[in-house]
């Protein structure tokens, strides 16, 4: 801003307009402004948190985000899951609800970190195709599951998904649908789950036009279902996601 001259005797005025009022002008200092540090502590959030409806045996994990991206992270997140399941097993809980509604993504991990948690010794995350030049080199779809053998949980999985729920959560409900190891309740993700990433930047060379192409590919874990986007097993309104898988569950036992 400083650069290109917006800001004037270290303040910079802003003017706001709206249909409804009077423009009116507002004039901010530094100090208005976050600070790098302030805005990287995002790294930092908690993934989120659980309940338990002792009344209904439920259990929810509630995951805002898949934010993984430090070794103090995921040692907490492996702590509380811990916590988390002991709990539904020692309790008994017959239906777990993870609620995606919201969550933005982050790291795919965090699905392979709650799937050791669950009865089976392989698993499916779809193929991945990375392009390298003249090179194209795939992922390993299969992931060996180094399971809680003293905590697996055998039963019910329901997973809330909204437009809003993207990159590593849409990833995660594909992972505990594409392996039938949950039904997913609301609206569809707001991204495709066959998908690509990885922007490579380039000029042509006659032209000089900037382009831009991805590198990697990646697709959904059953590649049997046409749709690129996941369908929701009990599709409704995502407001009323956790209400409607409620009443699934209770018709149910």
């Amino acid at each position: 801003l400083n650069s290109i001259g917006l800001i004037k005797d270290g303040t910079i005025s802003m003017r706001f307009v709206n249909d409804s009022i009077d423009d009116y002008t507002v004039t901010f200092t530094k100090s208005d402004f976050r600070k790098n540090q302030t805005v990287n502590s995002f790294a930092a959030t908690k993934y989120g948190n659980f309940s338990f409806d002792k009344e209904n045996k439920i259990a929810c994990l509630n995951l805002t985000n898949c934010i993984l991206y430090r070794p103090a992270q995921l040692k907490n997140l492996r702590s509380d899951l811990h916590v988390f399941f002991t709990h539904i097993k020692e309790s008994q809980y017959e239906n777990l609800i993870i609620d995606l509604r919201g969550n933005i993504g982050g790291s795919p991990k965090i699905a392979q970190e709650i799937l050791k948690y669950y009865p089976v010794k392989k698993y499916s995350i779809g193929r991945s195709f990375c392009r390298r030049g003249p090179f194209l080199t795939s992922g390993k779809p299969i992931i060996d599951n180094r399971q809680k053998k003293n905590l697996l949980f055998c039963g019910n999985t329901y997973i809330l998904t909204s437009l809003t729920t993207f990159s590593a959560a849409m990833m995660t409900a594909d992972f505990f649908q594409g392996n039938g190891l949950a039904k997913v309740v609301g609206e569809s993700p707001g991204n495709n789950a066959n998908s690509y990433s990885n922007v490579a930047f380039f000029v042509l060379p006659n032209s000089k036009l900037s382009m831009s192409i991805s590198t990697f590919k990646y697709e959904r874990v059953d590649s049997t279902i046409g749709c690129d986007y996941i369908v929701p097993d009990i599709p409704c309104a995502a407001r009323e996601a956790k209400d409607v898988a409620y009443e699934y569950i209770l018709d149910h036992q």
